[in-house]
């Protein structure tokens, strides 16, 4: 059957925790999904050399994903991804404060965000395999106001792709942002310790949003050529150099974790929730797997992993190299690629209409990610 469930342990006050595989014969994929988070823990493709290679960073036992250690491995992030400036937002004249969990800042939706929450997963379709993750985040759920109920469908594709799907809906005004927060280790994260030897490329990425010092944007676009380190395109020729060679000139010296723009030509900078558009493209070092970022969000933020701390290995999957000794999790292992609205968009007027969703509207997005051998 190409979904099948399998146990993943259990949470106290919570009972079992269920994994969801998803197999697709005709890509050769397969997807593994628990409904803690509603968190993607392992994504397996084929390379060149009809290899399965394992390209997401995780834990083997939910015990992992409960630490405070964890850094978003895979999750579904909500209500709010990435951070809001001062952890709080006006609407309609009235005041609303966040659980600030980043000080002075509120980042990936506060202290118990929608990744560490238990969703109700449903399989929707055999062939293509696919899944619904669904959450109600009552009114008043670290701040936000309104109930709403937010659906995340995760299905593969015959095409090589996994896609993820978006929707949300409520019962008040309130601000939504939404994105997964897989690591991507293209080298097979049980081989590679670090993303350092792929390669990247962004396409038609003109701008990047200045951040402030603690990485909430200004409201500024600066253009990405105007900083060498945070121009990938082929145009300039930056499309093909390693990450490990232009870590150290990203903006903050600790690597990438900057909200890119994919579409700098509306005034609100928003994307037609049925336009999908390529926006990048990694490459694993040996050139044996390409994955292609598509989405119909504004922006996307690119973090390397930087404040990534090391992971023990007896509660990590990457547990050998080829040479049998164990893989350090740690610094620079994985890539994100977290498509969504802009970081602090409900305080920043010109992009307030991206994120704030009113009764009897529908919050929308997708992303794929696409792998070629």
């Amino acid at each position: 059957m190409p979904v099948t469930t399998e146990q993943f342990g259990t949470l106290p006050g919570n009972g079992a925790v269920t994994q969801y595989v998803l197999v697709n014969p005709k890509s050769r994929m397969t997807a593994k999904i628990i409904d803690y988070g509603a968190t993607l823990t392992h994504l397996i493709v084929k390379n060149k050399q009809n290899q399965d290679v394992d390209v997401v960073l995780g834990y083997d036992s939910i015990e992992g994903y409960r630490t405070d250690g964890n850094p978003f491995f895979g999750a579904t992030v909500g209500r709010w991804a990435n951070r809001i400036g001062e952890a709080k937002f006006s609407i309609n004249g009235k005041e609303y404060k966040l659980f600030a969990n980043q000080a002075p800042n509120h980042l990936h939706g506060g202290k118990e965000g929608f990744d560490k929450k238990m969703w109700k997963i449903s399989p929707i379709s055999q062939d293509p395999p696919s899944i619904e993750c669904t959450y109600l985040s009552p009114d008043g759920e670290e701040g936000y106001p309104g109930n709403i109920t937010v659906t995340c469908k995760y299905t593969l594709t015959d095409a090589g792709e996994i896609s993820m799907e978006y929707n949300a809906t409520c019962d008040a005004e309130t601000p939504v942002n939404l994105t997964n927060h897989s690591y991507f280790n293209l080298g097979g994260v049980e081989k590679a310790s670090t993303i350092k030897n792929h390669t990247l490329e962004l396409f038609n990425v003109k701008y990047f949003l200045e951040p402030d010092d603690m990485s909430v944007p200004t409201g500024k676009l600066i253009p990405t050529h105007a900083h060498p380190a945070m121009d990938f395109s082929a145009q300039h020729g930056n499309a093909h150099k390693t990450l490990g060679s232009r870590l150290s000139h990203a903006p903050g010296g600790m690597g990438y974790d900057q909200h890119f723009v994919a579409n700098p030509d509306t005034k609100t900078y928003r994307i037609d929730p049925s336009s999908i558009r390529d926006v990048a493209e990694l490459k694993a070092p040996d050139g044996s797997l390409t994955m292609t970022v598509a989405t119909t969000d504004p922006g996307f933020q690119i973090y390397t992993g930087g404040f990534i701390q090391a992971v023990p290995t007896n509660q990590s999957k990457q547990t050998q190299l080829a040479n049998g000794k164990p893989v350090q999790v740690g610094q620079y292992a994985g890539v994100c690629f977290e498509c969504s609205r802009f970081p602090d968009a409900i305080n920043k007027e010109d992009w307030r209409a991206q994120c704030l969703l009113k009764p009897g509207d529908t919050y929308k997005s997708q992303t794929i990610y696409r792998f070629t051998a």
